[in-house]
């Protein structure tokens, strides 16, 4: 009793009463005890406590709370009263989620005796942080997971494996070459190893967590049999090793469903079995369990089985969001109320992807739907007539006003099943429209932020690519906005002559010196029409702003004149400021046709301190220091209009577009010698201004001393030097560049072996080194660029008579880029004059692996004669930027400056079969339609007997870092539904000399015997851009 408050009472006790002699807690009516715990409230966690609790025959009543602890007050959080007394050892449980006022508190429990003796034991407190509501998507075996997808999931359940109530394990289908195939429900070959191996994989990679179901429709007397064959104990323990060896975040169970008086309590025992084997390991159980209130023993299993369950899955499938809520009272509402005593955040009611008559006797996939609705589908029906019968499915709209319900009410939403849904980046997706609505983790944006209204929807209301409405904003204020057909245009049309409306994007947007450095608005305008007398000025404003401060940039067209033109104007104002800071001359900004569509954008740069903007075609740029004046987050647009014509004025929008861009990042230098030191300076004292703090040592028998123009000259070599500076880091990843500049020599004297060479090399290992520079070789006749790989070969860079023996006036630079990371290497030189590099070696295996030094030789057979000499203009070692999944897309756009403003994933500029995403991932040019990167190939082969189509595709071989994700759909019809859908493909083999530079190949291939015409195609994803 030592950890253990007494507060009142003297009925508190370590007894003995579990079956096996194990001490446990005794208290007895009056006694009131507390514990203090060692925890730190915070915000939104959620707390459960779990506990056993024992009486004999006679019945027994305590109170269990959980208390915050602020200083010498004690304060109730939550409590549960239970009366115990049918002589077994329940598991009961309390459930709490941390609330504001309680933030920064401590934890305790609280246990008071009401009636009687009663012992407790096992106590288990659990803390799970605070997390956005669950999205959780069944994946039937026959289905392929799309990485995408997981993007609007938290949760992926594969569906499924069925217990052998016999054996206590699952039931298996087949054993071949490692791979274990479990029955299905049918009996037929269902999920196997490698889906489940595939599925885990896939979820981490996306920070989803991963199930596996175990049960399923009309499976019930499997589990019954578990009970009645005395084999609870042995299944839970299976189910518990293959959990751990699968790496699975969690266990599902399908109990479809307990109908016999005798099933709850099986289902309790089940339940209680497995939570005690995998809880200790991390290892969630959740349930999926009916939505039909009047399944009497269903139920009572489903309360039973409460304690031991993090979560609920309720299998209701309406199409509504009352629907919805229905089911989520069943479950969420008290037990006194009717309900089931679930805390809302455990509930989790079902969300059906199909569409199914209300006779149930036609069901049909939502993906189908929309392929038999022609390819789209209006977001607001949840109706589709086939052959007669109303077909009842969720559309976008329902499910995010589902979406919007759940974020209130703190529950989840559970999916059958993600396989059903169209493409994750058709319009259409109802996946996607719930992207829109819930951001797993909301934040700032960063870097390749977009909101996009492209007005391709044939609606009123336009969304933008991340779910913000444009039109509902407009139609609230009754500013008479109007969607023309399908043409991809937007008609803002106010019924007033003067307003304005503010639309708040999906997630603020802060401007920094790193990753979101740079903001462009922009959009296009079809045509304009203000036809009222110019003196009135009329006025368009479209306005990217802070609502909090009311910084702003502002894009301004305003009639002047009596002709068809307007003037263009872009401003900056800054919070409490007036007048307007205009960026460039107001009234000298350009004009432009109202006839004629135009482009316009202005974008400003917070790191480099200025801006640019560009109204159809005629550009403006210059400084100014945003960060001076405090302008450094926007998180909406607002479009203001004065003095318009009620009747006639109007502007029809093609485009509007917000985006968040990096500035291009530089290379980092280690080391930096630029040699403008005054003349006479020692090598050793010459300014160094690298990151690294180091220098190279003092040299005797040589002169080696700045000439007060740029160079460091070497002359009068005695002996060879090899001059080594120590670096203060181990450097062991990343991409690094030596450049040596020699500027002017003269080895007219022809000593073989004389020569100047800059390399890095370890002090940690032998002999391993990079090196690049320039000398004489008679074999050459003349000078030579060569680079050794040590150990390994030394390589010429230039021809025979191409250097010669004395420079005339230009200079040779010489690179040496390498990657820790992989190996590979690349050696190029260039004349001073030249704007570009020639490479002549390469290679993907040298020996370094990393560097501590920085070392310059200046070697020669004996020594140079006296009016020999070289001269050194700079040397430099330097990190590359670091490619990550923001910036690669970035410094990719960068290459591509003729893309404009089509710098979306989804953009295509040049027209040809891909989209920006696809030239990016595949090594295409996205402005010239005839290079599409490095083509797939597929072919017919036959193995053991069997026929397959095999396919091989390119990958980029940093994929991961870049986050890109590449993976194949089937169809058997290309002209009739269900379309291309995900496909269970087979991964043979990964080609890592593919021959094509950045590019590794991946062989895959499915078995096409079963099959009369069946189709690949490569599809690629994009995380976190």
């Amino acid at each position: 009793m030592s950890s253990w408050t007494n507060l009142s009472g003297s009925a508190a006790s370590i007894s003995t009463a579990t079956s096996d002699g194990a001490r446990c807690l005794s208290i007895g009516a009056g006694g009131v005890i507390r514990q203090d715990l060692s925890h730190v409230l915070t915000g939104g966690e959620t707390l459960t406590l779990r506990y056993d609790s024992y009486r004999g025959g006679a019945s027994y009543t305590r109170t269990i709370k959980l208390v915050a602890k602020n200083g010498e007050t004690y304060t109730t959080l939550c409590e549960r009263t239970d009366t115990v007394g049918d002589g077994t050892w329940p598991t009961a449980a309390l459930d709490y989620v941390v609330e504001p006022a309680h933030v920064g508190s401590e934890l305790a429990i609280e246990i008071t005796g009401v009636a009687g003796y009663c012992w407790l034991d096992h106590f288990r407190m659990y803390s799970s942080p605070p997390d956005s509501p669950r999205i959780v998507g069944y994946l039937p075996h026959y289905r392929s997971l799309i990485p995408d997808q997981l993007d609007s999931l938290t949760h992926v359940i594969a569906f499924n494996v069925i217990p052998d109530p016999l054996t206590g394990t699952f039931k298996v289908f087949s054993e071949v070459g490692g791979v274990t195939t479990y029955e299905s429900a049918t009996g037929a070959a269902g999920l196997t190893s490698t889906d489940i191996e595939q599925i885990v994989a896939a979820c981490a990679s996306r920070g989803v967590k991963a199930s596996v179901c175990i049960g399923g429709g009309d499976i019930y007397a499997e589990f019954q049999g578990l009970a009645i064959n005395g084999m609870i104990d042995t299944f839970a323990a299976y189910v518990r090793d293959m959990a751990l060896a699968y790496g699975l975040d969690g266990i599902d169970i399908d109990w479809e469903h307990p109908n016999t008086s005798e099933d709850p309590d099986r289902a309790e025992q089940l339940f209680a079995a497995l939570e005690q084997e995998l809880s200790p390991h991390g290892i969630e159980l959740t349930a999926a369990w009916t939505g039909y209130a009047g399944a009497t023993y269903a139920l009572e299993a489903v309360r039973r089985c409460r304690p031991y369950t993090d979560a609920v899955y309720v299998m209701s499938y309406g199409n509504t969001l009352s629907s919805f809520q229905e089911r989520f009272d069943l479950y969420a509402q008290s037990e006194s109320a009717g309900g089931q005593g679930y805390s809302a955040t455990k509930v989790c009611p079902g969300v059906p992807f199909f569409g199914r008559s209300a006779d149930r006797s036609v069901v049909k996939p939502y993906a189908q739907i929309v392929a038999l609705s022609g390819g789209s589908i209006d977001p607001a029906l949840d109706v589709y007539n086939f052959e007669g019968k109303d077909l009842l499915y969720v559309g976008q709209n329902t499910m995010q006003s589902i979406n919007g319900f759940s974020a209130d009410a703190g529950c989840g939403m559970m999916i059958w099943e993600v396989g059903q849904d169209v493409e994750f980046s058709h319009t259409n997706s109802l996946l996607g429209a719930l992207s829109w609505a819930i951001d797993p983790s909301p934040s700032v944006a960063g870097l390749g932020y977009a909101e996009v209204w492209g007005m391709d929807d044939n609606r009123q209301f336009q969304f933008s690519t991340n779910g913000t409405s444009l039109g509902a904003t407009f139609d609230t204020n009754h500013n008479g906005i109007a969607q023309i057909n399908d043409d991809g245009t937007f008609i803002f049309a106010p019924n007033s002559g003067n307003g304005n409306d503010t639309i708040l994007l999906s997630t603020p947007i802060v401007l920094t010196n790193g990753a979101t450095s740079k903001v462009k608005l922009s959009y296009d305008l079809s045509s304009v029409d203000f036809s009222v007398d110019p003196s009135t000025q009329t006025i368009l404003d479209v306005i990217l702003m802070d609502s909090v401060s009311s910084d702003s940039v502002t894009i301004r067209l305003l009639d002047v004149d009596t002709s068809d033109t307007l003037r263009g104007q872009v401003y900056l104002r800054e919070e409490g400021t007036p007048p307007n800071l205009f960026l460039g001359n107001q009234t000298a900004q350009p004009v432009l046709s109202t006839n004629v569509s135009t482009v316009i954008s202005v974008e400003l740069d917070y790191s480099a301190g200025g801006y640019a903007w560009d109204i159809n075609g005629a550009t403006g740029s210059g400084a100014v220091d945003l960060a001076g004046l405090g302008i450094d987050r926007f998180d909406s647009i607002k479009i203001v209009y004065n003095n318009w014509s009620n009747s006639t004025d109007k502007a029809v929008f093609d485009h509007l577009m917000v985006e968040t861009f990096m500035t291009q990042p530089e290379s980092i230098y280690i080391v930096e010698y630029q040699m403008n030191d005054v003349a006479t300076t020692a090598l050793s004292s010459v300014d160094q201004t690298g990151n690294d703090p180091g220098s190279f040592p003092a040299l005797t028998g040589i002169d080696a001393a700045t000439d007060g123009l740029g160079n460091v000259l070497f002359r009068d070599v005695t002996a060879s030097k090899g001059p080594t500076m120590s670096l203060a880091d181990v450097y062991s990843n990343g991409v690094y560049t030596i450049d040596l500049y020699i500027s002017e020599w003269d080895q007219t004297a022809e000593n073989h072996g004389n020569l100047i060479r800059a390399s890095v090399q370890s002090s940690l290992t032998d002999g391993e080194s990079m090196m690049i520079g320039l000398g004489v070789d008679s074999n050459y006749n003349g000078m030579v660029v060569s680079s050794w790989v040590a150990p390994g070969t030394y390589v010429s860079g230039s021809t025979i008579n191409e250097i010669p023996y004395q420079s005339n006036g230009t200079g040779i630079v010489m690179r040496l880029q390498f990657d820790l990371d992989d190996g590979s290497y690349r050696a190029s030189w260039k004349w001073d004059t030249d704007a570009s590099f020639t490479q002549y070696d390469s290679g993907a295996s040298m020996n370094l692996v990393n560097y501590n030094q920085f070392k310059l030789n200046i070697n020669t057979a004996g020594s140079w004669p006296a009016d020999q000499s070289m001269s050194i203009g700079y040397m430099t070692l330097n990190q590359e930027p670091q490619i990550t999944v923001e910036s690669g897309y970035s410094l990719w756009l960068d290459n591509y400056p003729g893309l404009g403003a089509a710098t979306n994933l989804t953009d295509n500029a040049d027209g040809d079969a891909l989209d920006n995403l696809a030239e990016y991932a595949l090594g295409g040019n996205p402005v010239d339609a005839a290079d599409v990167g490095v083509a797939s190939v597929s072919a017919i082969m036959e193995e053991g007997g069997v026929n397959y189509l095999e396919y091989v595709h390119p990958v980029r071989y940093d994929a991961d870092i870049r986050g890109l994700t590449y993976y194949l759909e089937s169809d058997e019809d290309l002209v009739n539904a269900p379309g291309w859908v995900g496909v269970v493909y087979e991964v043979i083999g990964t080609n890592f000399n593919f021959g094509a530079a950045g590019f590794n190949s991946v062989t895959n291939r499915i078995s096409i015997d079963a099959k009369v015409q069946q189709f690949l195609r490569l599809r690629v994803g994009a995380a976190g851009l």
